[in-house]
């Protein structure tokens, strides 16, 4: 793969709406077959006991194995076939990190495994997810 692929999945994270408009601040740094998503904790996401909802826990984790498995992808547009996560600790303020990295790929499915830490290094949360090819192209996207 190259860099150029890379960067493109990196422009494609950043211009998807979802993360210029709610999930904002948040920075994809994209290589072979991983992935890096720093991301500020906002209160707008705590649920009623005041830390992170786990929605937002989900989003870290399943951007980052998303993006480690599309940097092995150069003509489909992946999907989320299945995930599963492990909540570790709540999380109230911060930086966190979530890093992706491919376990497995075979010719159908890419086995990707995911890890949320904040700044001081702790793990807060891990999943596991399952990503197939699409039918649409990654050419035929605006942003990429």
């Amino acid at each position: 793969m190259s860099k150029t692929h890379f960067e493109k999945l990196e422009a494609l994270f950043a211009a998807a709406p979802v993360n210029r408009m709610i999930y904002r601040g948040g920075r994809m740094e994209v290589s072979h077959g991983a992935s890096r998503y720093v991301w500020e904790v906002q209160p707008d996401f705590f649920h009623g006991a005041e830390a992170l909802h786990g929605t937002a826990y989900f989003k870290l984790l399943d951007d980052a194995a998303y993006f480690a498995s599309a940097s092995l992808e150069e003509i489909y547009f992946l999907v989320t076939k299945s995930f599963e996560l492990d909540f570790l600790l709540p999380v109230e303020q911060g930086k966190l990190v979530a890093e992706g990295k491919v376990l497995q790929q075979t010719e159908q499915v890419i086995y990707t495994q995911a890890n949320i830490y904040q700044e001081q290094g702790k793990q807060v949360a891990s999943g596991k997810g399952i990503f197939v090819r699409s039918r649409k192209l990654l050419k035929d996207l605006q942003a990429f």
